[in-house]
């Protein structure tokens, strides 16, 4: 992170310089492109060029950020390392080049637009880090874990605030640092660091814990809404993410490393342990098959968990459906994630970009709530085991999570009896082969 850094905005077809005391500094619907350079052993000069793309930048602009990568690189005597940068997987040598200043907003940004920074309306950043290296006094030794930390702008809504991290609320010429009971020393320090650096801007700056929040601290967010305290476990395990897809053919189960919201893809199934709860997230696109073999696999997982005894639910009873206590698998349909479920992720957002303006997605949670009703899966599939007319399975008229694979087995035993002509149990006793045949001259596949 010593080295020299240029660095550009993306315009149409050209690129604009960013001034350095702007650096560190991106917006989600622009594209950057990033050259750094060092001394290799102190001599010889080196270059890497960034090009990164913000989650909303148009592909016009993504398209030509790649483009002037490559005309810098022959500029340089096509000698740099070239490499592509998406938001929300910022390589760590990325981070490090900006020394603990990288802080994600969301738009454009106002000076492409000819507008002027600030305004009356709050904004509000999520830091994400993780602890690092800490000396003999338990403090960060900060300069060995820049790279592990960056701030996200986030909505400025109170539900939106987790225990889990750091958060920086502006409005106005009030600044404050919340830090949540859960949150890391890195993301601490993080805050505290960026704040000395923009204290110059006659902010008052105020830094309030989790749970001494003051009247001006609330006002600063739409009346009305609820604010309820996702309290987490300080050594809870890091959240795990596993994505269920039969995109190959072949139903299979792999686990995302460093995933962020956007790897939630609509046509897939994916299994999220906070380290407490579990939940399968469904997307809108997923097939029915993968919904019943995520459900499978989700439940199979849960049976197998280590040391539940040192796990606790953070699902309130008044968000279950059955209005119970204990550890379960639950459901999350795409575009109602509950708090329980985003704040796993970092910055989660239900803005999206149209016609150049952030807006709030189709759909989705009521924003004045902490959460929907959710369902333990295992109720689901206890719903799921009644018996079904053979006529309603033909029609496709059956509950949505049924197992497609044996259909048979939902129908009533009369009518099994006098469709195969024997029992379930004569049934299960055929070879693989004659079973399949037999269900596929029957409709039952």
């Amino acid at each position: 992170g010593s080295g020299e850094i240029l660095l550009w905005r993306v315009h149409e077809f050209d690129k604009v310089e960013v001034q350095p005391e702007l650096h560190g500094h991106f917006y989600s619907a622009d594209s950057y492109v990033i050259m750094y350079k060092y001394l290799f052993r102190g001599w010889r000069e080196q270059y890497i060029i960034y090009y990164f793309q913000g989650r909303t930048s148009r592909i016009l602009e993504k398209g030509t950020s790649a483009l002037l990568t490559v005309e810098l690189d022959e500029e340089v005597g096509r000698s740099a390392k070239e490499v592509r940068v998406v938001q929300g997987k910022e390589p760590k040598h990325f981070l490090t080049v900006f020394q603990s200043r990288f802080v994600m907003h969301h738009g454009k940004d106002p000076a492409a637009e000819g507008k002027k920074k600030g305004g009356e309306e709050a904004k509000m950043y999520e830091v994400h880090g993780d602890n690092g290296e800490l000396d003999e006094s338990g403090k960060v030794q900060w300069d060995q874990c820049v790279e592990r930390v960056k701030g996200i702008e986030v909505e400025a809504r109170s539900y939106r605030l987790s225990s889990a991290s750091t958060f920086i609320l502006v409005k106005n010429k009030d600044l404050f640092v919340w830090y949540g009971s859960a949150s890391s020393e890195i993301e601490k320090t993080f805050a505290d660091n960026y704040v000395e650096k923009i204290s110059g801007a006659s902010l008052n700056i105020q830094k309030i814990h989790e749970g001494k929040e003051n009247k001006k601290f609330w006002s600063a967010f739409p009346k009305g809404e609820e604010f309820f305290p996702l309290r987490r476990r300080q050594n809870r395990p890091r959240p795990r993410l596993y994505q269920c897809s039969i995109g190959t053919g072949v139903f299979d189960v792999e686990e995302l490393y460093y995933f962020c919201q956007d790897d939630l893809m609509s046509d897939d199934v994916y299994l999220l342990d906070s380290g407490d709860d579990l939940f399968l997230w469904v997307g809108k696109h997923a097939t029915k098959r993968e919904k019943r073999m995520g459900m499978d696999v989700g439940l199979a997982y849960l049976a197998k968990l280590p040391n539940k005894d040192k796990r606790q639910s953070y699902v309130r009873k008044q968000d279950r459906e059955d209005k119970k206590d204990g550890l379960g698998l639950f459901l999350v349909e795409d575009g109602k994630e509950p708090l329980y479920f985003t704040t796993q992720f970092h910055a989660w957002t239900d803005l999206v970009m149209k016609n150049g303006v952030m807006v709030k997605r189709d759909g989705g949670r009521d924003a004045g709530k902490v959460g929907l009703p959710v369902q333990h899966i295992q109720d689901i599939l206890d719903q799921q085991e009644q018996k079904i007319a053979y006529q309603d399975i033909l029609d496709g008229n059956y509950p949505e999570f049924v197992d497609e694979s044996r259909l048979e087995t939902y129908l009533v035993e009369e009518e099994f009896q006098e469709l195969f002509g024997m029992n379930a149990e004569e049934f299960e006793g055929l070879p693989g082969w004659k079973k399949d045949k037999m269900k596929n001259d029957l409709g039952l596949y």
